[in-house]
């Protein structure tokens, strides 16, 4: 017999004692042995015989670094675009003068909503007691307070006590006149007209009337200051 293969069935199937040194030795196992991966490749080199699967050596998967930097480049070009939005939703939200939190305003008539923009736009010269009418013969009563209140801002402007400008907010305006006889006249006048163009809550006649004076009563302060 080959002595390689003798010497290879001696390492697959050991010869154990019989008897009682047999019994002996299967109840006191000794140390489990581990193949020699080059004594295996000694004695089989001239055997066709399969390599046990305890050397066959697992496959490595390594990731691929160009992949992964496609990704990571991928969530970059992600994160820079959400901060540009959140951005430009600030800057716009900051120019338009409107808190980030309040409700949008609910208008009843979308060709005052338009007329309304004409009007912030061209505030020095607009009629705004005709486009009060128009407001109050739609039913808008939300839309002539804020007319009523761009009335206030566009008699402040001409008498100097504020600079106009379409981007300001009104906590630009109010500190633009807190040294004149009307700021708290003024200042009242803005916190009605934020509950109700801010606020979701619908305007009555009688509530509108009340208000309507109390902006004519600043008015002709202001007129007469």
């Amino acid at each position: 017999m080959n002595p390689k293969l003798l010497c290879l069935l001696f390492l697959l199937f050991p010869v154990f004692p019989t008897g009682e040194g047999a019994l002996h030795a299967q109840t006191e196992p000794g140390p489990v042995g581990r193949l020699d991966r080059e004594k295996w490749k000694l004695l089989t080199e001239d055997l066709n015989y399969p390599v046990p699967a305890a050397f066959v050596e697992e496959e490595v998967f390594e990731e691929d670094p160009e992949e992964t930097n496609r990704w990571l480049l991928f969530f970059k070009i992600l994160a820079v675009l959400f901060v540009v939005g959140v951005m430009a939703f600030v800057i716009r939200q900051l120019m338009s003068g409107e808190g980030f939190f309040r409700p949008r305003n609910r208008k009843f008539d979308k060709g005052l909503q338009i007329k309304l923009e004409q009007i912030e736009a061209n505030l020095p010269d607009a009629n705004i007691p005709d486009f009060v009418q128009e407001a109050l013969q739609a039913g808008d009563y939300k839309m002539a307070v804020r007319l009523h209140y761009l009335g206030l801002i566009q008699l402040l402007a001409q008498k100097q006590w504020l600079d106009w400008k379409r981007e300001k907010t009104n906590g630009d305006y109010l500190r633009e006149v807190r040294t004149r006889p009307v700021y708290e006249g003024f200042r009242e006048a803005t916190l009605v007209f934020e509950r109700i163009w801010y606020g979701d809550r619908r305007l009555g006649a009688n509530a509108y009337r009340k208000i309507a004076a109390q902006f004519a009563d600043l008015q002709q302060i202001i007129k007469t200051s």
